[in-house]
């Protein structure tokens, strides 16, 4: 929940990337040396532009990063609803193959960045 009410306080970088400044971390450095976009490049502007309720322009800005931040609004009453049962939240998260989804949510993340290299490529 922290994460989702951290990007609700937030305010979503007009560029698409960038907005996690905000909280004193630093540019992304891949792009600074390289000029182009790490994989994870827009993923908390999108979080932000989620949680204020523009779901279009998220989607937009990081495909993935939508898909991450719906898993994380569904995986709160879930682990609530464990906790409430006695059941351990790490157990119910198990149960759910957690493992398997993040090796799908990575090769995911890797295949939207080669896409959005590849369109830079061409645009140039």
């Amino acid at each position: 929940m922290l994460v989702l009410l951290t990007a609700r306080m937030l305010q979503p970088n007009a560029s698409g990337f960038g907005t996690h400044t905000q909280l004193g971390l630093p540019a992304c450095l891949f792009r600074a040396w390289t000029g182009l976009p790490c994989p994870t490049c827009g993923l908390t502007t999108c979080f932000c532009l989620l949680a204020h309720g523009f779901l279009r322009a998220g989607v937009v800005c990081h495909p993935v990063g939508a898909l991450l931040f719906t898993l994380t609004c569904v995986s709160i009453p879930l682990c609530v609803s464990a906790l409430l049962a006695d059941v351990s939240p790490v157990k119910v998260l198990t149960h759910l193959q957690t493992r398997r989804v993040c090796v799908l949510l990575a090769a995911a993340l890797l295949l939207q960045w080669f896409l959005n290299l590849s369109h830079l490529a061409l645009a140039s």
